[in-house]
């Protein structure tokens, strides 16, 4: 699940939260309003390996994958 962040986060304590947690990560959109999602928590996800399931809902993105589906 995406969030997106008030101007009035304190960045430096959420990624301090992020720290330890494998499967949670932040990332940004740039300037032009593209949400560019890359990392390292992108990958340990295991997401970019599986067929995704994409949610929007205003303030919100959901990723999921699909389980069960098998990739010819």
């Amino acid at each position: 699940m995406l969030t997106r962040l008030d101007e009035d986060t304190d960045i430096a304590a959420l990624l301090a939260e992020l720290g330890g947690h494998d499967r949670e990560g932040a990332d940004w959109i740039r300037d032009n309003g593209e949400l560019y999602l890359a990392g390292d928590w992108l990958t340990r996800c295991g997401l970019p390996d599986q067929s995704l399931n994409i949610e929007l809902l205003p303030g919100k993105i959901t990723i999921r994958a699909e389980r069960g589906i098998m990739l010819a």
